[in-house]
C-alpha cells in the first residue's frame, strides 16, 4: 500500500467515525427534542428555535444535511443558526450558579412542586410580576434554545414538556433579569436578579 492509499483509507476511517458519533449525537440530543416540537405544535404553542447549541464544528455540516435529508420543514430548521458555543445560556447559568457541581440546580428555594407547570408558572408569574413578551427556554441535555410568548407558554404547557424524561430545564428573558429552573426531580426554582428566592 503506498502512502496516497494509506492516507485515504485513513481519511475514510475517520469520516466514518465522525459519521457514527454524530448520529449518536442525533439520537440522544435532537431526536428527543423533535418530540417537544411536535408536543409544542400539537398544544398551539408559537416558537422559534433559534439556535443549535453545543454543537461540535466536525457535524456542522452533517446537521445540515440532516435538516434538510430528513423531513424537519414543519418544523423550520434550515435557517436556524448552528454553533459550537452556548453564550446565551452560559451567561445565564454564571449569572445564576448551581447548587450541584455535577448538574445545574439553580442555587435558590424550591417554589414549587410537582409535575403541573401551568400551576407553577402562573403563580410565579403573578407572585413575581414577570412581565417579559417573550422568553427563552433551553432543555440543557438537549442541543437547541427557544423562544416562545411566556403567557402562550403558561397557558398551554403540560408536563411531557415539563418531565424527568427531558430534563433539567431554564427559562428567562434575554435581559436575564430573572430564571426559572426545572430540575428533574418534579423542583421548581426561581431567581431574580440581585434577589434570590
Amino acid at each position: 500500500m503506498n502512502p496516497d492509499q494509506r492516507n485515504q483509507l485513513l481519511e475514510k476511517r475517520a469520516q466514518l467515525q465522525i459519521r457514527i458519533r454524530f448520529s449518536e449525537f442525533v439520537t440522544r440530543n435532537i431526536e428527543p427534542f423533535l418530540e417537544v416540537l411536535e408536543e409544542l405544535q400539537n398544544s398551539g404553542i408559537k416558537y422559534s428555535v433559534v439556535s443549535f447549541r453545543c454543537i461540535p464544528l466536525e457535524f456542522h455540516e452533517l446537521l445540515q444535511a440532516y435538516i434538510l435529508k430528513e423531513n424537519l420543514a414543519k418544523y423550520k430548521l434550515s435557517d436556524v443558526l448552528i454553533t459550537n458555543e452556548d453564550k446565551e445560556v452560559e451567561t445565564v447559568l454564571e449569572k445564576y450558579p448551581s447548587e450541584n457541581p455535577f448538574r445545574y440546580v439553580l442555587d435558590a428555594l424550591v417554589v414549587g412542586y410537582g409535575n403541573q407547570p401551568d400551576e407553577v408558572m402562573r403563580e410565579l408569574m403573578e407572585q413575581h410580576q414577570l412581565s417579559e413578551k417573550k422568553v427563552l427556554i433551553c432543555w440543557l441535555k438537549y442541543a437547541f434554545l427557544l423562544e416562545m410568548d411566556l403567557q402562550d407558554f403558561i397557558q398551554n404547557v403540560n408536563d411531557d414538556f415539563m418531565s424527568g424524561e427531558h430534563g433539567d430545564a431554564v427559562i428567562f428573558p434575554r435581559n436575564h433579569d430573572w430564571l426559572i429552573a426545572y430540575a428533574l426531580e418534579d423542583e421548581w426554582r426561581f431567581a431574580r436578579k440581585h434577589k434570590i428566592f
